[in-house]
């Protein structure tokens, strides 16, 4: 009965200003909830979600702001040199609640190096309140989400290594001016 009404109340809470589509929509729990919702796919895509809000929440915010929001450049194509989808992810508490939205655009292919042209926005959104998990909203399918969502974690994963590379530099090069 507990389970059911948080639930709702995510279900709720996330309907009302997050998610104005509803392709996919479900939600995991405790041991019971999940019990629930055996399909593999979900489970995964879970999993996926849970590893993107740590590795972004990890980041934290920016100075001055509230909330969390991390811009990637992720090749989902596997062609390194037209990085064509930006990945915006958005944390954003709510009371005790935490909603997660991933926005995904698709530029079109450089036909000149400094110009590319947005093709679609879409979005896949889910809320937390402590340990639980529920997607509420995916202009994806199930097998979609699923490979993008791994996809987006993997670039994610590569821009921290990448920005910990740089971290590393500055703090190592020393800059004098003159003999100390």
């Amino acid at each position: 009965m507990i389970l059911s009404l948080l639930l709702v109340g995510l279900t709720f809470l996330t309907n009302t200003s997050l998610a104005p589509f509803k392709k996919n929509c479900w939600a995991t729990s405790s041991p019971i909830a999940r019990a629930a919702f055996s399909s593999p796919l979900q489970k995964k895509i879970l999993e996926h979600l849970r590893e993107i809000y740590q590795e972004v929440k990890e980041m934290g915010p920016y100075p001055g702001e509230n909330f969390i929001k991390q811009e990637f450049f992720i090749e989902i194509d596997g062609d390194r040199t037209n990085k064509e989808e930006q990945v915006v992810v958005l944390i954003q508490p709510q009371l005790k609640l935490e909603k997660m939205l991933i926005q995904i655009t698709t530029f079109s292919a450089p036909k000149v190096d400094t110009l590319r042209l947005a093709v679609s926005t879409k979005k896949i959104s889910c809320a937390l309140f402590q340990k639980d998990l529920a997607l509420t909203g995916s202009d994806y399918s199930d097998e979609q989400t699923c490979q993008l969502l791994e996809a987006i974690l993997k670039g994610i994963r590569q821009e921290k290594k990448l920005l910990n590379l740089i971290k590393n530099k500055k703090k190592k090069i020393k800059i004098s001016f003159g003999p100390s």
